[in-house]
């Protein structure tokens, strides 16, 4: 199985199903936003409409589902890019209907969306600590299954889930490579 399309299953926090679509139009659109640092080989990736800036390794790809869930479809945006056959990165977002989110806990919005990843790669998580990101709860775990090894970051900010991970072959990516990509991470607005 390629790695960019475990990713994109790995991305799927809830119930599967809906209809993926490649955003050919949007992406070229995107990529005028994608800003090259010319001084390593790490693209410095902004997203408008997502408020985020992250430190990819190269050019990712844009893609969307809709993912059907107890209150409706609800559209995932994913960010990818495949270093190599053994190593593949991914930003993905997801708007919540602001109704339920103010209605529930966002501890338990987490735990959902953690438990759905796990479930949905049948991976086992060997750590976990919560975090923030400019004030805003989240997680980061890892977890193993046979031999593709996992690093995710997932938080809320208001009603938006942001789920970034980090997939290679064989051993946990270096803590280098963890910082240059998971700990570029920024709001724009």
């Amino acid at each position: 199985m390629k790695l960019l399309s475990l990713l994109l299953i790995a991305a799927l926090f809830m119930s599967c199903g809906g209809n993926k679509t490649n955003l050919d139009a949007l992406n070229k659109l995107d990529s005028i936003s994608n800003t090259l640092n010319e001084s390593s080989s790490i693209s410095k990736y902004t997203n408008e409409d997502g408020n985020f800036k992250i430190a990819f390794p190269g050019a990712p790809t844009l893609a969307s589902e809709n993912i059907p869930t107890e209150v409706g479809d609800i559209e995932m945006k994913s960010f990818t890019y495949e270093k190599s056959v053994t190593e593949a990165y991914m930003l993905a977002y997801s708007d919540y209907p602001s109704e339920i989110v103010k209605q529930s806990d966002p501890e338990t919005l987490l735990k959902g969306a953690k438990e759905g990843a796990l479930s949905s790669q049948q991976a086992t998580m060997e750590t976990e600590k919560k975090i923030t990101i400019d004030g805003n709860p989240g997680y980061y775990f890892t977890a193993v299954k046979d031999s593709y090894y996992m690093c995710y970051k997932i938080f809320l900010k208001e009603n938006r889930l942001y789920q970034i991970l980090m997939l290679r072959d064989g051993a946990y990516p270096s803590k280098e490579a963890i910082d240059e990509f998971m700990g570029s991470f920024e709001f724009i607005k």
